[in-house]
Order: structure tokens, then C-alpha cells, then sequence
């Protein structure tokens, strides 16, 4: 395995770089841009801390790019998308965080410029697709090209995107089942934490094909292979797009569902408490009458009465039931 030269790191930390690969031939190789270096590479891979003001500063001043360009590089507004400049192309667009403690959808940008000899990354908060990019460089081959080393962080983030289509479809899979089984708890909860899910999903697809759409115009001097990638990642989002409708009409279409069940069974818990009401509103009435403390009620004195009013009650509660039965309103 590779890893980055310990004596280096921290003269990397502090300017501002979180790691850089010079790369030659399949093999990757850990290295400092701003020192001397006389080993034989066909491109390099830096990747920079914009969040802090060495790293700011490195692309501004010490990056090689022209002013404008490194500008835009450094700029957190700018709008997702593919722009070209000179012998080169910048790609603004959104990563999920790296996952420390559990799964987040949580993004933050990512900015990429690649050349023919170079690649520069730059994020503000610590990606998932770039950690894993640098991984697979650390424990197994390098992409021939630097326009190849874009593709492959771009297959990382469409490889994330697809596994969190397939985890969301899977949810919903298995809460379809509680639906159907008339399980309520929990159930309105989770689907909404589902649609939220999908919904980030979606906001991450759309920007991402139609900047892939742009690509192979932005990079004319790329190899017709490298260019033939993009076309299919762009196959790759599409269809996790179309995934993601899928769950969102699922998700909607499961919540109408649970709605439906829940007001059927709430409408069924009415019922049965209105028929109840009607059956105990004249043994209320009764007892009711027979409740005042006034002189002349009937049956005080008769100790047979208690069982006659009893027996009137029971008469009267039959007698509503009869009349519901007879209207088939129970």
C-alpha cells in the first residue's frame, strides 16, 4: 500500500493541501508539488483545503492557473456545471460529506480542474468520493490519463449515488410490506425520512447529467476512450435517475396508501364511538332523571323499583340497537 510520506504531510497540511499523487504509468506515488521533484510522471493529482487560507492562497498564487480561472476555483457560489478554459475545463459540483460517525446526505462543493498533465481537486468540507478515490490509487492502479483520473472521481460519486438508490428502494420495499400489513407505527416517519432521501438524490442527479452532457465538448483534446467514459456515467446517472422518480411516485403513492388505511381506521374508531353514543344517550337521560335530589321521584320507598328502572334501561338500549339493525346502520 501507499501512503503518503509522513516527513512530507505536515509541510503539506500547512500549505494548505490535503494530499497529491504524481502518477506514472498504473502506479501512484505520493508527492509535495511545491518541492523539487525529478521522478518521471505522466500527470499529477493535487487536492486542496479551500476551507483554509494556505489553501486559498496555494491555488491563487502557487496552483499555476490564470487569475480568473483560479478566481473561479476558490468561489463557493459557483453554480454546478462544466465551463473551458484554454487547455482545460472546470467542473463545479456537489459530493456527499465523508461519513466519520453514520450515513449523511449532507454536501458541500467540490471543484475540479483537469489538463493534460493535471488534475487539481479542491473541497471546503472532507468528501466521500474523493477519500475513496484516493484509496483505490493507495491500494490498487492509477488511471492512464488525467482526464481518466476525472472520470474516476466522477464514477466514484455516480457509484455513491446508485448505492443510495438501491438502499432507498429497498426501504421502500419493506415498508410497502408494513403498509399492506396495516402497520402504523413508525410508518408515516419513515416515509417521509424516505422522500426527504430521494429528494436530495434528485437534487444531486440533475445537475450532475447535465454536466456530463457537457463534457466531451469541454475536453476536445481528450482521448477518444477517456471522452467514451462520460458517455457511460451519463448512462449510469440516467438510469439512477429514473431510480430515484421510481421511489419519489413510490414513496408518494405508499403515503396516499398509509392515508387512506389511517382514515378508514379512524372512521372505524368513530363509528363504533357514535353508535355507542346513540346506544347510552337515553340510559344517560335516565339516570339523569333519576339523579335529582328533589322530593316525588318515584320509587323510593318500593324496593323492587332499582330492578324495574334497570330493566327499562336494558329495554331502551336493546330498542336503540333494534332500530339501528333495522336501518342497517350497525
Amino acid at each position: 500500500m501507499t501512503e503518503i510520506d509522513k516527513s512530507v504531510a505536515p509541510a503539506m497540511e500547512e500549505a494548505g493541501l490535503v494530499y497529491a499523487f504524481a502518477v506514472d504509468g498504473d502506479r501512484a506515488r505520493p508527492f509535495h508539488p511545491s518541492h523539487p521533484d525529478e521522478a518521471p510522471r505522466a500527470y499529477a493529482w493535487v487536492h486542496v483545503n479551500l476551507s483554509t487560507e494556505p489553501g486559498r492562497q496555494w491555488v491563487l498564487r502557487h496552483a499555476g492557473l490564470p487569475p480568473q480561472l483560479a478566481a473561479v476555483f476558490v468561489d463557493r457560489a459557483q453554480e454546478p456545471g462544466v465551463q473551458a478554459f484554454g487547455n482545460g475545463c472546470l467542473i463545479a459540483l456537489e459530493d456527499r460529506l465523508k461519513d466519520f460517525d453514520q450515513n449523511t446526505q449532507e454536501m458541500s462543493d467540490l471543484r475540479v480542474w483537469v489538463e493534460r498533465d493535471r488534475v487539481v481537486t479542491g473541497r471546503w468540507k472532507p468528501l466521500a468520493a474523493t477519500d475513496r478515490l484516493r484509496f483505490r490509487l493507495q491500494v490498487g492502479t492509477a488511471p492512464a490519463t488525467a482526464v481518466a483520473m476525472a472520470g474516476a472521481l466522477l464514477e466514484e460519486i455516480a457509484a455513491d449515488i446508485e448505492a443510495i438508490a438501491g438502499r432507498t428502494r429497498r426501504r421502500l420495499d419493506m415498508l410497502e410490506d408494513d403498509v399492506l400489513d396495516d402497520v402504523a407505527d413508525g410508518v408515516a416517519a419513515e416515509l417521509g425520512a424516505i422522500r426527504r432521501e430521494a429528494i436530495k438524490l434528485r437534487r444531486r442527479v440533475v445537475p450532475l447529467r447535465q454536466m456530463l452532457g457537457q463534457l466531451e465538448a469541454s475536453v476536445p483534446w481528450a482521448r477518444k476512450d477517456d471522452v467514451q467514459r462520460f458517455d457511460t456515467l451519463l448512462g449510469r446517472i440516467e438510469h439512477a435517475g429514473g431510480e430515484v422518480m421510481e421511489a419519489l411516485e413510490q414513496a408518494r403513492l405508499l403515503q396516499d396508501e398509509f392515508a387512506a388505511r389511517n382514515a378508514e381506521r379512524s372512521g372505524r374508531n368513530l363509528y363504533i364511538i357514535s353508535v355507542l353514543t346513540a346506544v347510552l344517550m337515553p340510559l344517560n337521560i335516565v339516570t339523569g332523571i333519576f339523579g335529582m335530589n328533589v322530593a316525588g321521584l318515584p320509587g323510593l320507598h318500593d324496593g323492587a323499583a332499582f330492578l324495574w328502572v334497570m330493566l327499562g334501561m336494558a329495554a331502551l338500549a336493546a330498542g336503540v340497537l333494534g332500530i339501528f339493525k333495522l336501518k342497517n346502520w350497525f
